[in-house]
Order: C-alpha cells, then structure tokens, then sequence
C-alpha cells in the first residue's frame, strides 16, 4: 500500500521568496551577500589590480563567479520549480527567474565601476616619493655586572613636501619648504642593578627634545614613523625578577 505524495501543483506559491521589497524592486538579500561574499573572495587573492595591462584579468575575476553563481541558481531554481509544480515555467515565472539569477551579476558592477574609473585616471607611481635621501641609525652601548647604558641615534635625510603625481605647490616653493631638513633623535636608556632581583631603568626618549618638522599638507608637521607627539619624555622602570 503506498502513500500518495500530496499534490502541489497549486500556482499561487510565490516563484521567489525571501525577497526585500524596494518600492517596485524585489531584491533577494542572500543573493547579494553569496555574490558579494563570492567576488571579495576572488580579488583577494588576485594580484593584478595595479597593472593597467591585467585589466581584462579583473574584469573576468570579478564576472567569471558572478555568471557561474547567477547560472546556478537559475539551473537550481528551474528544477526546484519542476519538482514542486511538475510543469515547466511559463513566460511570466521564467521572467520572475531569471530576473532573480540576474540580481547575482548586479554584484560586479560595484567593482567594475571602480576599475573604469581607475583605468580613466592618470597612473600615479609612488615608489620612492617619501624615501629619504639617506638613512642612518647608530648604536652604541656599554654593559657590565650592573650598568646598562644605550645610546641610540635615527637620523633620515631630506624628503619630498608635496603630493606623489603633484609639484610643489608655489607657496612652498616661495618659502622654500618643499624638501623636509635632515632630522636626527637620540634616544637614551640608563639601567642600574639595585640589588639580586632589582633593576631600575631609565629611558629618555628625543633627548634633546628636537622639534617635528614637516611641510606636507595635512601632516600635522611631524614625520611618520620618527615624530612622537609627546616630544621629550621620560619612562622609569622597576623591574622585579
């Protein structure tokens, strides 16, 4: 005796669910977040994005998941819709399908849109424009049963003030701030023994207490990776072992 599967070939049931309504569009959420999910995924283990000749490299990275997922559901949601009607699609619900496998492709336009505007704009080369013109750190350090003391000195010579792909702006120009001087820390550390298990320690960081100097625009006047906006300060350690 078998058991008669119940019929459900009744054409009310909405061909998409799980839709957001936006006024008269009916977006899928999860649709937009697997592609999205899917085309991050892609660039980010491409390596092609800064060489203008790898365009077309992009361009199928970014459609080449979007198709293959916007062709799987469409496949999935046709079978789904023969299984569960037992007829296939008419005009109207092909409609309704494609414009649901369609919403997957939307997802490249974002970055495609990125990568034309990119592709318009003028290539920018920024290797070497804030490289000092020399660089130099010295050590110098003297230890014994119970004195520590380091001296230690980064000097970076004169870069460029002004915008990689840009010229120094004419009022630097006047004032003559489109190189940054040649700056040099010194930077201190003093440690004494006090005992078996005590050590004290003093550190004095910018020594002399040399001021920031930096004419880019929008800096703030200090240099990344030299300055420290506390300037001089000092920090005392006790250690205990």
């Amino acid at each position: 005796m078998g058991v008669d599967a119940p019929d459900r070939t009744d054409d009310s049931d909405e061909v998409i669910d799980h839709d957001l309504r936006v006024g008269p569009l009916r977006i899928d959420v999860s649709a937009w977040v697997y592609a999205t999910v899917t085309v991050m995924s892609a660039l980010a283990i491409y390596d092609g994005w800064g060489d203008t000749k790898r365009y077309l490299g992009v361009v199928v990275v970014v459609l080449a998941p979007t198709i293959a997922l916007g062709l799987a559901h469409l496949f999935a949601d046709v079978l789904d819709f023969h299984v569960r009607r037992h007829r296939p699609p008419s005009r109207h619900e092909w409609g309704h399908l494609v414009g649901h496998a369609v919403q997957y492709l939307l997802v490249a336009v974002p970055p495609l849109l990125v990568l034309v505007v990119t592709g318009l704009l003028p290539a920018i080369d920024l290797r070497g424009h804030v490289t000092p013109e020399m660089a130099a750190v010295l050590n110098v350090q003297w230890q014994n049963s119970n004195w520590d003391i380091a001296l230690r000195g980064n000097q970076v010579g004169r870069t460029r003030a002004w915008l990689p792909g840009a010229e120094c702006p004419q009022r630097q120009i006047e004032q003559n701030h489109c190189m940054n001087p040649r700056q040099l820390r010194w930077n201190l550390h003093l440690a004494r023994r006090l005992g078996t298990r005590v050590i004290a320690a003093l550190d004095v960081h910018n020594v002399l207490d040399a001021q920031p100097v930096n004419y880019l625009v929008g800096n703030g006047g200090q240099m990344p990776g030299l300055d420290d906006p506390l300037g001089r300060y000092y920090l005392l350690t006790l250690q205990f072992r």
